[in-house]
């Protein structure tokens, strides 16, 4: 399990998963696994202080996985690895290499240039 915490609420939409490109890996019964084969993606609403599930890959291959849901205010991101149903066809390892969580298109991103409430502050609308 995995968990990232926001220094403040953050209205994001969209996790990537990327896996470990260096698998598979040979061993003495055959090949370990290259990605993360079950895993979910939670997201903790900062208003409500819910916990909600946003997605899941169940029998994974794919090195890189792209989930989008509405969007969420939200001030935690949690990855929880749950192997397999049957746990002799798993090597035990987590293949996930990085998460990155992605802002919604309708967000504002503010950017301080150094002076707080100046003229200089730049305001983006992604």
């Amino acid at each position: 399990e995995g968990l990232v915490k926001f220094k403040k609420p953050q209205t994001i939409g969209a996790i990537a998963v990327y896996e470990d490109n260096t698998g598979p890996i040979p061993s003495g019964q055959g090949t370990l696994e290259k990605t993360a084969m079950h895993f979910g993606l939670y997201v903790h609403n900062a208003k409500s202080g819910q916990w909600t599930r946003v997605a899941y890959a169940v029998d994974n291959t794919d090195l890189v996985n792209v989930f989008t849901f509405p969007a969420t205010d939200a001030d935690q991101v949690k990855y929880f690895w749950a192997g397999r149903d049957y746990a002799g066809a798993t090597d035990g390892t987590v293949r996930s290499a990085e998460i990155e969580v992605y802002a919604t298109e309708d967000s504002t991103l503010l950017i301080d240039t150094g002076k707080p409430g100046g003229d200089d502050d730049l305001k983006i609308d992604l």
